[in-house]
């Protein structure tokens, strides 16, 4: 059972990590269009 955990807790940090990455990189290209456009 503590495998599972250990398990567990790392899929989930690492798709929170992919989460914030892609959140960031989103931000980013949102805000060079936003520079673009004017």
């Amino acid at each position: 059972m503590v495998n599972l955990a250990i398990t567990v807790g790392v899929l989930a940090t690492y798709l929170f990590g992919v989460a914030v990455g892609y959140w960031i990189k989103s931000r980013a290209v949102k805000k060079e269009q936003l520079e673009q456009s004017e």
